[in-house]
């Protein structure tokens, strides 16, 4: 910190830059006021640019979350329908013993 004749100042870090602010009035100086007007729609493409990959990345998770689901979903068909085969299967089995042995019981 630094005393003058004007009162006191002190340094301010705005994003990348330093700049002499007066305490009494906060008014910044030209060449601030110049570098700001060009680094501010330079910020904004930046900003811009972030939240469009943001976005990107959030309809990836999307997708891949809806394959998944998808991928999950038709595992579960596949693993119901071999069970409901199975079962037929077991179910004529047993009906063939029993015809098997009611054949063996009439001869």
């Amino acid at each position: 910190m630094t005393t003058s004749r004007i009162g006191v100042r002190r340094r301010v870090v705005d994003q990348q830059h330093t700049v002499t602010v007066r305490q009494q009035s906060m008014t910044f100086t030209t060449t601030t006021r110049n570098r700001t007007m060009y680094l501010l729609p330079e910020a904004l493409a930046r900003a811009q640019m972030y939240e469009e990959r943001l976005r990107e990345a959030e309809r990836d998770r999307l997708v891949s979350r809806v394959s998944s689901a998808r991928r999950a979903r038709r595992r579960a068909e596949l693993a119901a329908l071999r069970a409901r085969r199975a079962r037929r299967r077991a179910e004529l089995a047993a009906l063939r013993a029993r015809r098997a042995l009611a054949i063996a019981q009439i001869d």
